[in-house]
């Protein structure tokens, strides 16, 4: 972007990032400085003017004269004004994105702006092939408060934007062509920061005007044309003629100035009257959307000239570029200021009657949003698809350790090279890394309470969901087959549908078991299946399910603390993985690291005698399990 005031990207993201805020700053203390100036300057000659006028009231061609003069200095002034407003406003706006940018650099565990699922909205544009389940979604932490996926993704200044976000991350793509279509849309905004830093400024604008976004979009999609005579140029030529004429009466007969103002009000009153009801019907709606249909003029804009050509960012852009165009959105922005029908009184009723104001401005407006509907429609749609690749597109280049991964089309497997928790922060996670590819298809994954198996389990859901929403994966590398996402990690009863917490469990693994069967692509993950049951008829149903998971197709991920099931192991499909923790003295230490093999360490009696219980307890315990391990066979 040749015209951007922000400084050219450096690989010190943290320098540049400091400098772009100090650029941007700097420039806007200017601005407000010039912005305030004008703003006296357009009072003090709009005061004069009406000063003038009053002085030189006794004689009309001179009073007329001087308001005359007054109005075109006040209109230089106005406009002089509002191009410093813009920019103020504009340098605002990238000072709001810089500064969420520096906080989030380097992989912080900061939302931005909302974590909150946003409501859904009938134009989703999901792809129907897959959806997460709420199960899927609460074991992952998709929309967990006060920091979950989405909040740490969610760059979005609006409401349909926001929806589209959480629409991407509920239906992963299954689809290789899509993923590789969306992959590089992302990649194209994240090479570039000061582009996307733009396009997200451009946006800002839109933040806290959701209801107004929803009414411009349904009054654009439902208006109606006024009557064909209320918008023909004749009626435009006879205001001005009539104006014209006003004006030359008073010049020539002063003495009785006053009657060619009533002559024309009476002339266009039967105008006013007969069009009183749609005029109104038509010009409320528009009355407060100055901001938000000014904002969309500026993204679709910005959008337009900046963004690449080809691809869906190309497809984008010729969308924004048909609101762009002055008669549409540009034009719209400007024509709403000019309705007085908010401020009422006898001022507008003055004006209206003697210049049929009301009709001529909504006239204008309908040039616009009639002549340019479907234009303006889609670039209000595509906004929101735009926000979607914008936070993909920080996410990544926020983050540390990020990948961009390969879609396999020729064979199966699902394969993370020091995959990350993308929740965990970047300091203290621990990566691990996932190899899974045909004919190896099954891991079971053993270890110590809190060595690290379940986290494990959500890392890798984390970042497959991420990579198949169509964005990066929180890992260093990864190739994988785009699959359905099922999981089985935090299972919790329903009241209200009669459900227990082992019933409920028994139905989500049978969901798991059905999608296997199907034949179709599937990620499995599974942590201490029918933990809700006695061990026995747990270590049964385990040992069974896992059996028939080995027959079907798909990969699985399976966390038990039963060893008796690592004997399914057979290192072809199925393999042992576990965690393991150090034992010294009376305190125990995890590394977090996957490793191959069965877990062989016990530490839940460790953990009792660390945490202070009775000496007697802890030795009972250990006699038990002692009993318990000679029983066995």
């Amino acid at each position: 972007m040749n015209d951007s005031i922000l400084p050219p990207p450096r690989d010190d993201r943290a320098d540049w990032l400091r400098e772009s805020l100090q650029t941007v700053r700097a420039t806007r203390r200017d601005a407000s400085t010039r912005e305030a100036t004008w703003s006296w300057i357009r009072l003090g000659v709009f005061a004069l003017a009406v000063i003038g006028f009053f002085a030189a009231h006794a004689t009309p061609v001179l009073a007329f004269g001087s308001l005359a003069v007054g109005f075109v200095l006040f209109m230089i002034a106005r406009g002089v004004h509002i191009r410093w407003f813009e920019q103020r406003r504009h340098l605002s706006a990238l000072d709001k994105v810089l500064y969420e940018t520096e906080q989030r650099l380097g992989g912080a565990r900061i939302v931005t702006r909302s974590g909150a699922r946003p409501p859904e909205r009938a134009a989703a544009h999901a792809d129907p092939s897959w959806s997460l389940s709420p199960q899927e979604e609460e074991d992952l932490d998709v929309f967990a408060e006060p920091l979950g996926v989405f909040g740490l993704l969610n760059r979005t200044s609006t409401g349909p934007g926001a929806s589209r976000l959480a629409t991407a991350l509920r239906f992963p793509l299954l689809d290789a062509d899509r993923l590789e279509r969306c992959q590089t849309a992302v990649r194209a905004l994240d090479t570039d920061p000061r582009l996307r830093i733009e396009l997200l400024a451009a946006a800002v604008g839109l933040r806290g005007h959701d209801d107004a976004l929803d009414t411009f979009t349904q009054t654009v999609r439902d208006a109606t044309p006024l009557p064909p005579w209320a918008t023909h140029p004749m009626l435009r030529v006879w205001t001005a003629v009539a104006l014209i004429g006003t004006a030359t009466w008073i010049a020539l007969i002063p003495g009785h100035w006053l009657f060619a103002p009533l002559a024309l009000a009476l002339a266009n009153l039967p105008i006013l009257t007969a069009l009183r009801g749609k005029l109104l019907e038509r010009l409320r709606p528009w009355l407060g959307l100055d901001v938000v249909t000014q904002s969309l003029a500026d993204l679709a804009t910005t959008a337009s000239t900046t963004l690449p050509t080809d691809g869906i960012l190309g497809d984008m852009r010729d969308a924004f570029a048909g609101a762009a165009r002055p008669p549409a959105l540009p034009a719209l922005a400007r024509r709403i200021p000019l309705l007085f029908l908010g401020y009422s009184g006898m001022l507008h009723k003055a004006i209206n009657l003697l210049t049929l104001w009301d009709v001529h401005v909504l006239a204008a407006l309908e040039k616009s949003y009639l002549g340019h509907r479907d234009a303006i429609l889609a670039a209000v749609d595509t906004a929101a698809d735009l926000e979607v690749v914008l936070s993909f597109a920080a996410f990544a280049w926020e983050e540390p350790v990020v990948c961009y991964p390969t879609v396999e089309r020729d064979g199966a497997c699902i394969r993370m090279t020091r995959c990350r928790h993308p929740l965990i922060r970047p300091d203290v996670v621990v990566d691990n890394d996932l190899d899974l590819a045909l004919p190896m298809r099954v891991w079971i994954i053993t270890g110590s309470n809190m060595s690290g198996k379940s986290t494990y389990l959500r890392a890798v859901g984390s970042a497959l969901l991420l990579a198949q929403a169509g964005g990066v994966a929180t890992a260093e590398a990864m190739t994988f087959t785009p699959s359905a996402l099922m999981t089985d990690l935090r299972i919790r009863d329903d009241l209200g549908k009669e459900e227990s917490y082992f019933l409920a469990e028994v139905r989500q693994v049978r969901r798991i078991l059905e999608r296997a069967e199907s034949g179709g692509p599937i990620l499995g993950l599974i942590d201490e299946p029918f933990r809700g049951t006695n061990s026995e008829e747990r270590l049964g149903a385990a040992t069974a399910v896992i059996a028939a998971l080995i027959e079907r197709s798909g990969f699985f991920l399976v966390a038990t603390h039963d060893r008796q099931v690592t004997d399914l192991a057979d290192d072809v499909v199925v393999a042992n993985r576990h965690f393991q923790e150090t034992l010294e003295e009376d305190t125990m230490s995890f590394d977090y690291r996957i490793r191959t093999g069965p877990a062989t360490i016990r530490n839940a009696i460790k953990v009792l005698e660390a945490e202070g219980y009775p000496p007697a307890i802890v030795e009972r315990a250990r006699r038990v399990v002692r009993e318990l391990d000679d029983a066995r066979p």
